[in-house]
This record gives C-alpha cells, structure tokens and sequence, in this order.
C-alpha cells in the first residue's frame, strides 16, 4: 500500500516537476507589446554576463555582470533608472577583491578640452575611488566617461593617490586649458 501511494504521489508531482522551471523561464528576456525589452534578463555581453532589469526598453532596477570565464565572479554591480547608472556601483577585480567605486552620477553637455589642447567629450560623470587588492584606497577623483565608467572613463579635476597603506602620496589636476 505504501509502494502505490508513493507511485500515485510521485505521477501526480511529475508534471508539476517537469514543468516547474518553465514558468520562471518565461519570465527571462521578455519584450513587451511594443517590442522593448521587458523585466527581467540575462544576456551576453563580450567577457561578461549580465543580468539587468527592463521598463518600456530601458535599463530600471539592479544591473549584476559576471566573467564568463568565471561564471560566480561578480564584476560589476549596480542600479539603473531610466537608462542611467544612479546610486553607488561596484567594481571587481579578477580574484573577487573591491576595485573600484563609482558614485554621485552626473551629465556634462560640452565637449571639454584638458591639458595639452586634447579635446574629450563625455556627457556623464562620476566620483571615482581605485583600490588595491589589500582594500587600502589607492586614488580617487572625478571620472569623465562616454557611456560606462568602467571601460572609458578620464581622470578630471582634482585626483588623490595612495600609497599600499593608504597614506596621500600625491594630488595631481586634470582641469581644462
């Protein structure tokens, strides 16, 4: 008798089994009525794997990227709204340590011309701290950067460095010409 009703259980609970994940798999990269990118999704991109949430297209919720050639290494993580990185985000180094920490998001609209006559257009920018794999700071600014600080950012205004210890070593200025 008990051999059967274990039977019964695990036939009447297989279907629910096998299709269990389903539901949740629909609810990944899913576009709206309109074609945008909607809710939750996960995507490849270059090194990484991301996971970010979308609202009409845009980028709106916490925003996580691993290495894929390390799939449980976070590199990055953060919030968007509306398309655009706000809050505190942190970066990763490649054995999990803090490497940097972008915050206090902001637009620039003109195009800026630094020392030496280069001109540089970036319309955001970020205060920016670097570390060392120790966790000691190791330099911190303002970053200019196009469309991700991490990838293409440009030392601007007053910038601090350390040493290992996390004693001021310098202060240079990256200020326009």
């Amino acid at each position: 008798m008990k051999i059967r009703i274990v039977w019964i259980s695990f036939f009447l609970l297989l279907p629910s089994l096998l299709f269990a994940q389903k539901g949740y798999n629909d609810q990944i990269n899913r576009y709206n009525d309109k074609g945008q990118k909607e809710g939750y999704w996960i995507e490849d991109r270059g090194f990484d794997r991301i996971e970010t949430y979308y609202e009409n297209g845009k980028k709106s919720g916490l925003f996580k990227s691993y290495s894929k050639s390390t799939p449980s290494t976070l590199r990055y993580f953060g919030e968007y709204a509306d398309d655009t990185m706000v809050g505190i985000w942190f970066t990763f180094g490649d054995k999990g340590h803090l490497f940097q920490i972008d915050s206090d998001f902001g637009e620039i609209r003109d195009t800026i011309r630094l020392k030496g006559n280069v001109t540089y257009y970036a319309p955001f920018t970020c205060h920016t701290k670097f570390f060392y794999p120790n966790g000691k700071i190791r330099s911190e600014g303002t970053l200019l950067y196009g469309d991700d600080p991490q990838l293409d950012g440009q030392e601007y205004g007053e910038w601090k460095y350390y040493d290992k210890n996390g004693n001021l070593t310098e202060t240079k200025h990256f200020d326009c010409s």
